[in-house]
């Protein structure tokens, strides 16, 4: 099989050097996964475990990377790991090819389980077993371009039809209103309790809004709110995310590029244009500011 040109990230829980949990996180990535997609054609050099990454830098960032643009995903959710389930929603907001893997006995978040799901037993038969089933569902995801999640089940439509005003400023203004909340990607229980801010007079005098232009099809209104939360958050700055729109607005404005609109609550004004944009360039390339007036 021809799978030398694609890549593969695999996220598992990682734990400290010789725990329980490094050991058996190891032993399925030698064991099953690893043999399985070389037989499937992958490069050992395509297969990627962000523990075992060589390169310097932010790893951090390395690891959002391969989430967001490797053509195929494998998650181990066992344990219901922070870190992978963080990884997960990424993944599930670049609406790419994943498979979930779990050992038997993890009860699953109910928004993921009812998503495709491989269970195994760790011992020798669990192995065999977890080799013919990981196969196949392999092959099945990297033949699905458009691949289904629960992000996208709710967020299908959500993108304002086209309008027939000449200015972005008096269509944001006039439509408003109709503009679907995204759905937010929460990071930090501690926010949690602001997720209502739009409803909230002293936030709409709090609330700034960014606009911006983007070339291109791979970014979604969730990729965008997981790494500005993100941002925000190592900031350190007294801002949250509220939401991220889409808006589909004539040509002659948009120059035939996508159009974001982004709002952020920040009473004490810090945010910047520059702030959103660099943070955004950090991971995703070809956003420019643009001008509503």
């Amino acid at each position: 099989m021809d799978n030398g040109d694609k890549k593969c990230f695999i996220v598992t829980p990682i734990g400290n050097d010789n725990s329980d949990i490094r050991r058996a996180a190891e032993g399925v990535i030698d064991a099953v996964i690893m043999p399985t997609l070389i037989d499937l054609g992958f490069l050992e050099s395509n297969i990627t475990v962000a523990h075992r990454m060589p390169q310097p830098g932010s790893i951090n960032k390395q690891v959002i990377q391969r989430v967001l643009y490797d053509d195929l995903v494998i998650t181990n959710l066992t344990g219901l790991n922070p870190n992978v389930m963080y990884e997960l929603a990424i993944r599930h907001a670049a609406r790419k090819p994943v498979v979930q893997i779990c050992e038997e006995g993890t009860k699953l978040p109910f928004d993921i389980v009812e998503e495709r799901t491989i269970f195994y037993t760790d011992d020798m038969m669990g192995v065999t077993q977890l080799q013919i089933k990981l196969k196949q569902t392999v092959l099945e995801a990297i033949k699905d371009e458009v691949p289904d999640n629960p992000l996208y089940r709710v967020i299908e439509g959500a993108i304002i039809q086209k309008s027939e005003i000449s200015s972005v400023e008096e269509y944001i203004l006039r439509r408003l209103d109709g503009i679907e909340q995204a759905i937010v990607l929460n990071t930090s229980n501690t926010h949690a309790p602001n997720l209502n801010k739009l409803n909230n007079s002293k936030t709409m005098r709090n609330q700034k809004v960014f606009y911006f232009k983007f070339a291109g099809n791979e970014i979604t209104t969730d990729t965008i709110e997981t790494i500005l939360k993100r941002a925000i958050l190592n900031s350190n700055r007294y801002a949250e995310l509220i939401r991220v729109s889409e808006v589909v607005v004539p040509d002659e404005i948009s120059e035939g590029k996508r159009v974001f609109i982004i709002y952020i609550y920040d009473p004490t004004g810090e945010t910047s244009t520059k702030f959103i944009q660099q943070s955004l360039l950090e991971f995703v390339t070809g956003f420019e500011v643009m001008e509503t007036a």
